[in-house]
């Protein structure tokens, strides 16, 4: 299963809040178009993993990738110069890339 840090899990309630998202919706990891993880504001789906936070959907991890994130943890990297914070996705044990 996938990890959440204290700082990712606080940056995605931020973003549940500012998108003013009705209880029944989640940050949602996808798969997009080229490959790469894809994240969104949606409902979890049959299949999905679902990360309860405060009796609501924290994380939503679509069916089709909870297999390649199982044993990771979703952090909250450091920005390049002049950029806010972004996400990723690691390995215990394997150092953020940013």
């Amino acid at each position: 299963m996938i990890q959440v840090t204290d700082r990712a899990a606080a940056e995605l309630k931020r973003i549940l809040v500012a998108s003013h998202a009705p209880s029944e919706l989640g940050v949602k990891l996808f798969p997009d178009a080229t490959g790469d993880v894809g994240m969104t504001i949606a409902a979890p789906k049959e299949g999905d993993l679902v990360l309860d936070g405060e009796q609501k959907p924290l994380l939503i991890v679509d069916s089709a990738i909870v297999d390649r994130v199982d044993d990771a943890v979703l952090d909250l990297g450091r920005g390049k110069e002049n950029e806010p914070p972004q996400f990723v996705i690691h390995r215990e044990g394997v150092a953020d890339p940013s």
